[in-house]
């Protein structure tokens, strides 16, 4: 791999209870099922690693109790299934840089447990195919750092938390090939909003505003919106425009 990273090729129907994974800087790990390219020194196309086993199903992690990945600086991993974990599926805390690719999670317990976690990163963070369902923590959350995360294709369906949770983040993220569906029905915005009564209407049809809850100065790019989506998004700018002139 390149500049002599460890590579780790975890074969596919393996399944892991409760086992914890903490990344150093620089590991790929890799899971058979799916196809696998990787860089090498001296060679200007990606090398397909060739299959280990006639496994048909991706690795899996499961019931893991705390984060079940631990990501560290410029990892890979990719072609995993992390099911039913008691804490975050996928953390990178004070990370520069990393790829996570053909990820699904599927269930998170504790409000605390999310599906990605990104927290205080930095360099460019690339998502790939992640698919999260069923998270009770936020199903996508990026706080602090300056990080330019690109959540380039996958599917987020969550009813609790918030299905995309950004804040404090000084850089950017785009998630123009993401598709959205939140069907909880919390909803809190960053700051009080002037008048309650004015944004009641919205609160009752929360399901189409409340999985998205960009704070405190970070930049969004490319969130592929439905029109109904569109609309509410609208109708809370219109809102706090609203009380900006009738309080500034």
């Amino acid at each position: 791999a390149a500049g002599g990273a460890d590579l780790y090729y975890v074969h596919a129907d393996s399944v892991y209870d409760n086992r914890p994974v903490v990344l150093k800087s620089g590991e790929l790990v890799l899971g058979e099922g799916v196809t696998q390219t990787i860089t090498v020194q001296g060679v200007s196309q990606q090398l397909q690693l060739p299959r280990a086993t006639n496994g048909a199903n991706r690795p899996i992690f499961e019931n893991t109790v705390g984060p079940a990945v631990t990501l560290a600086n410029n990892n890979l991993f990719a072609g995993f299934d992390i099911n039913n974990t008691q804490g975050t599926a996928v953390l990178g805390s004070g990370i520069t840089g990393s790829k996570i690719r053909d990820v699904d999670i599927n269930g998170t317990v504790g409000a605390g447990a999310h599906g990605v976690e990104l927290q205080n990163s930095s360099g460019v963070i690339t998502l790939e195919n992640v698919n999260v369902t069923g998270t009770q923590g936020n199903a996508f959350y990026v706080t602090g750092g300056d990080a330019a995360v690109v959540y380039n294709s996958g599917t987020i369906n969550n009813n609790s938390g918030f299905a995309v949770l950004l804040e404090n983040n000084a850089g950017s993220v785009n998630m123009s090939g993401v598709s959205v569906v939140h069907s909880g029905d919390d909803w809190r915005h960053a700051h009080p909003p002037c008048n309650r009564e004015m944004m009641c209407h919205l609160e009752r049809n929360e399901r189409l505003v409340s999985w998205l809850q960009p704070e405190k100065g970070t930049t969004l790019i490319g969130v592929s919106l439905t029109f109904a989506q569109q609309l509410s998004w609208l109708l809370i700018m219109i809102v706090r425009i609203y009380c900006v002139r009738l309080f500034v």
